[in-house]
């Protein structure tokens, strides 16, 4: 009785490359490494390679029988939840070619195109120990750890000379970086492409015009509300260096510290000292998004703390305060609370300092907020060119002022900054009018214009409110159905 002899294999999968990646996939190097922006579309494209590479491997086992066994791949990624993405991306992707589910040990047997094993780097007993691989993806593989990779995953493509892709967008200058240096560098072992999110959208949308257009849309709206430090690198795939002068400075000095203006409101962020620390308060005005008052104090009793705060903000009418309540600074804020402030605790974690980290890069990065530069505000000003971002040995992210050096001004700034966080608007819409209503931008002048000039055509024997935040505007209400906005 003769067996039939196997034939060359192919697997039928929902998945057409687009121009970019169809480039990688047609790749003969044995080491491949795409460095793009976030939503680019990775990790479909590298689910639908992982496939690719197993159908190669069981054809060329056909083509020289001596070397023919069973493929079996691995998808790696940083964490569980990374690889539960892909393990349930690969479900749907390769659901034609799977002849059983192992989910116990998120495991694919694809006949005989053999195995598909998904695994994270912070398993226990290392990835890829134990077992030879004919191919490896690496999903976000600049979160990787570079242990993980050259000491447990490595080996186990060396007998079978396995191929690797790893797709991520970068972080930091690690040895994902260096190993996309090699490519950019000419070593024959290794291609590497870097692309921003946006490359990915126009060569994978090009056949749908609205789709397209929608996706320009949302990408200028990205680069307006996030961080230049944060576009580069997550949407723009830019490999940043680990150190370096992290918030921007330049943009937003404008403005002089100032008593309140009647009518307008504010913000203020309250971070409370320690025996070794500054205890701060910062004051902003919403309208102008301009900081207006500032306090620094330092080796003083929490009594003595409490008044110089409560002196300060009540200068300030209708101000809402967001207060570091982090350890010590709880009965600060349940005191000041007491005192009839309006008072919102915050505590510091690593996901809420990273929110209120990036939303106050977003805001310097493009101007959208004044901070005075005059003498009562440099040491203010030294803090904010000082402040660091850096990575831990554990690969956690850390924001703060290097050794010896304060941030709590910084921490005090950011936390005023969280209540203007929706309001962000341009530079050209925010500066004060020069020669004009004082504290009035632009916008503001020519929306009271407006409002005035109805006024005066619904009451034309009343005078107009001298303020756009009067009430007389709002008792009254048949000066809006006269009102035209140019």
């Amino acid at each position: 009785m003769s067996l039939r002899k196997p034939q060359p294999h192919a697997i039928r999968i929902p998945y057409d490359p687009f121009p970019l990646t169809a480039q990688i996939h047609a790749s003969p190097a044995r080491f491949r490494v795409l460095c793009c922006g976030r939503r680019f579309g990775k990790s479909l494209f590298a689910v639908a390679e992982g496939a690719r590479m197993s159908v190669e491997v069981f054809n060329a086992g056909l083509a020289q029988p001596g070397l023919a066994h069973r493929p079996r791949g691995v998808i790696l990624a940083p964490t569980y939840e990374m690889v539960l993405e892909d393990w349930l991306s690969a479900q749907q992707l390769l659901k034609a070619a799977i002849v059983q589910t192992h989910a116990a040990r998120m495991s694919l047997d694809l006949g005989l195109l053999g195995d598909i094993d998904f695994k994270s780097a912070e398993a226990q007993g290392g990835a890829g120990r134990g077992a030879g691989y004919d191919w490896a993806i690496l999903d976000e593989a600049s979160k990787i750890p570079q242990r993980a990779w050259e000491e447990d995953l490595r080996p186990a493509l060396a007998d079978r000379h396995g191929r690797v892709l790893a797709c991520s967008t970068p972080w930091g200058r690690n040895w994902f970086y260096q190993l996309w240096r090699r490519g950019q560098e000419g070593d024959p072992s290794v291609a590497s492409w870097q692309y921003p999110t946006i490359a990915g959208w126009r060569s994978r949308l090009a056949p749908w015009p609205d789709r397209l257009l929608a996706a320009e849309q949302e990408w200028e709206e990205i680069r307006r509300t996030t961080s230049e430090r944060t576009f580069q690198q997550e949407y723009g795939g830019d490999f940043l260096e680990d150190s370096g002068q992290f918030l921007s400075v330049g943009k937003c000095l404008r403005g002089l510290l100032r008593p309140a203006i009647p009518g307008r409101s504010y913000y203020a962020g309250i971070d409370v000292g320690r025996v070794e620390d500054w205890m701060v308060a910062v004051v902003g005005e919403v309208e102008s998004r301009q900081v207006v008052g500032v306090v620094r104090c330092r080796q003083r009793s929490w009594d003595a703390q409490k008044q110089t705060i409560i002196h300060l903000l009540t200068q300030y009418p209708h101000v809402h305060a967001f207060v570091d309540s982090t350890g010590v600074g709880s009965p600060i804020a349940h005191d000041l609370r007491r005192a009839g402030l309006s008072i919102e605790d915050v505590i510091f974690t690593e996901r809420s300092k990273h929110d209120l980290v990036d939303n106050l890069t977003t805001a310097l990065d493009h101007g959208y907020l004044g901070v005075p530069n005059q003498a009562e505000t440099q040491w203010l000003l030294d803090e904010l060119r000082a402040y660091r971002e850096w990575k831990t040995d554990a690969g956690r992210v850390k924001w703060g002022a290097p050794d010896g050096q304060h941030d709590d001004g910084v921490s005090a700034l950011m936390l005023m900054a969280w209540g203007l966080r929706h309001d962000w608007r341009p530079l050209e819409e925010t500066a004060p009018v020069e020669g004009g209503t004082p504290g009035l931008t632009v916008a503001q002048l020519r929306e009271y214009s407006a409002m005035k000039r109805a006024w005066q055509r619904a009451y034309p024997t009343i005078p107009a409110p001298s303020s756009i935040h009067s009430l007389g505007f709002q008792s009254r209400s048949k000066w809006r159905s006269k009102l035209v906005l140019t």
